[in-house]
């Protein structure tokens, strides 16, 4: 059985509000987060003995928190929209699909200027475009501001890790909408992407 869809049907209103005071308190990694919900939820079978294994299991159960959370809401903004991420790290790719799910969003994806624009012209509307600014082809807080030229309406947001306030700042300087930063925290995710697709 798929593990993530295992964690998800065993996960309960309980096991998901103490997932969420562990996020929330900030006083845990993921490591420590996983751990704790194997010692007090038995029933998750979390296999925390090999650190392959556990950085799966890490993923896995952030994944099933995440779709049954997004199951308890009935309807979300995105739902039926394009989004378009610029990203070329496969790990936030498959983070992003797994989170918004692509069977109810068009999620679309590119790594560099040409792609981005190819797909803006080519798809008949963008509702979102969500971008990592640290991008190995081009310079991201430029590609932001030619994305405004092109296309002020469009709703732009950063989503990487910028450390230092200047940086963030000049996220919003170059055009940006919105911010969130890496590595992801899923509540502030979720809020973020319903907002800016009403």
């Amino acid at each position: 059985m798929n593990r993530i869809k295992f964690l998800k049907e065993k996960l309960t209103s309980e096991s998901m509000q103490f997932f969420k005071y562990l996020t929330v308190t900030n006083k845990s990694d993921n490591v420590s987060i996983c751990e704790e919900m194997a010692k007090q939820f038995p029933e998750l079978q979390l296999c925390l003995q090999d650190d392959e294994i556990k950085e799966t299991e890490e993923f896995a159960l952030n994944m099933a928190v995440t779709q049954k959370a997004l199951e308890i809401k009935e309807k979300y903004n995105w739902i039926g929209k394009t989004i378009l991420v610029i990203d070329g790290d496969l790990m936030s790719r498959k983070l992003i699909t797994e989170i918004l799910n692509d069977k109810y969003c068009n999620i679309l994806f590119a790594n560099d200027e040409t792609e981005v624009f190819g797909l803006l012209m080519k798809s008949n509307k963008i509702d979102l475009v969500l971008i990592e600014v640290w991008l190995t082809k081009v310079n991201g807080f430029e590609l932001i501001k030619k994305i405004k030229l092109f296309d002020e309406g469009i709703p732009v947001i950063a989503q990487t890790v910028c450390a230092l306030k200047h940086e963030q700042d000049n996220c919003f300087i170059c055009g940006c909408d919105d911010f969130i930063s890496k590595p992801i925290e899923l509540d502030k995710f979720v809020e973020v992407i319903d907002l800016w697709t009403t």
